[in-house]
């Protein structure tokens, strides 16, 4: 069996950690596999289970990590990157694999051990790469892999574009979801504590992770609007808070309060368990300013509900008029005017809901991408890595 090092960021339920998971969920035993995340997260258990965990120093005894920030950050940075090169060394991996466009010390340590080869896989574009990585470093990554895998066109398209990465290194890999293991992601909503406290409402829900990306500012301003125009009564609920968001959530309880919404919207925390959260509610709602293929799109599509998302990234390439409502103009009034078409045509939900977890199952199923995903490995494994020979305008 090959050994396979993943360079991943902090492992946790958002969707680079859970389309890596869903793909080591199909290729078991395929390969050894070992993960070096850049940090610790709530997810790191779901790995111990496809492989080996390799935590640096800075990991393995919190005090050093308490005591390495401020001014000895780089000297953090320093020891991150030392140990992963002593862990290539250590593994002698036959492939390395980077979850992420996020450039951490490990990612850069990856880069520079140049004989083994590398193998990209980008869920972000957009300003969440051109406004946190330095385009050099992102050029000098993209000529060093072996292969780039882009989890839709869009994405893929934004690479070439912008970084004049090659067309004979990139490849497609879309979500994945796996139906298996979404199924046993159940009880984060109790009996006693569901989100549609009222049954004779319809509850709108959003599985996101609470950030400026998501924008939950624009989905509280559509709230007010379908709210005051709305033929039904409507609940509203977001499943995603973070441990951290305690001052962004207090603003957009403020805000809530000042469009009298306060009543109307639900906080949950951030959680794995997802299953039981989209069987509570009626319309799923995606309103980020940023995407790449969020995997949040395609559980709510397995769960037969019908989508409204901002036209943003690949969503597109999931959605359209026969799934759900896809916003093209991107303002809280175009997110308004979507779940209001859906309120006004509930007798399309049910159509709407097959479509989507029929087109999940045929094209973003784990079992249908993960082959792909395997044999995009096998070619790259003993390939040796592309000479770092400088294409492409910087981009700075």
């Amino acid at each position: 069996m090959k050994k396979i090092l993943i360079l991943s960021p902090r492992p946790n339920h958002g969707g680079a950690s859970q389309v890596l998971l869903n793909l080591l969920h199909e290729a078991k035993d395929t390969h050894r596999f070992y993960f070096l995340f850049s940090d610790r997260g709530d997810a790191a258990s779901a790995f111990k289970g496809y492989g080996k965990l390799c935590e640096s120093p800075v990991e393995r005894f919190p005090v050093l990590k308490k005591i390495l920030r401020g001014p000895l950050a780089s000297l953090r940075d320093v020891i991150r990157y030392m140990h992963t090169r002593w862990t290539i060394f250590k593994i002698q991996p036959d492939l390395l694999y980077v979850n992420s466009m996020a450039i951490t010390p490990s990612v850069r340590a990856a880069c520079d051990a140049s004989a083994i080869p590398l193998v990209l896989h980008a869920h972000e574009m957009d300003f969440m790469v051109a406004c946190f990585q330095s385009g050099a470093r992102v050029n000098k990554l993209i000529r060093r892999s072996s292969r780039f895998i882009s989890c839709a066109n869009a994405v893929a398209a934004f690479y070439e574009d912008w970084y004049n990465l090659p067309r004979e290194k990139s490849e497609i890999i879309y979500g994945p979801v796996s139906n298996e293991r979404f199924l046993k992601r159940k009880n984060i909503i109790g009996q006693q504590d569901s989100c549609t406290p009222d049954p004779a409402a319809i509850t709108v829900g959003v599985v996101a992770q609470l950030s400026f990306l998501k924008s939950p500012d624009h989905f509280i301003r559509a709230l007010s609007i379908v709210k005051g125009k709305a033929k039904s009564k409507v609940r509203f609920a977001w499943l995603g808070v973070l441990p951290g968001n305690k001052d962004l959530l207090a603003n957009l309880r403020s805000l809530s309060a000042r469009l009298s919404l306060e009543n109307d919207i639900r906080f949950y925390p951030v959680s794995g368990d997802v299953f039981d959260f989209y069987q509570h509610i009626d319309i799923f709602v995606l309103p980020s300013r940023a995407e790449g293929f969020p995997i949040s799109i395609l559980e709510a599509m397995l769960s037969e509900k019908p989508v409204v998302a901002m036209d943003v990234g690949g969503i597109r390439e999931a959605i359209d008029a026969q799934t759900g409502y896809l916003v093209r103009d991107r303002t809280p009034e175009g997110l308004a005017e979507g779940i209001l078409h859906l309120l006004d045509n509930r007798d399309k939900w049910a159509g709407m809901g097959e479509n989507g977890k029929k087109r999940v199952m045929e094209n973003f199923e784990a079992a249908v991408q993960a082959p792909k995903w395997l044999k995009i490995i096998a070619g790259a494994i003993g390939r040796p890595r592309a000479a770092e020979v400088p294409y492409g305008r910087p981009v700075n």
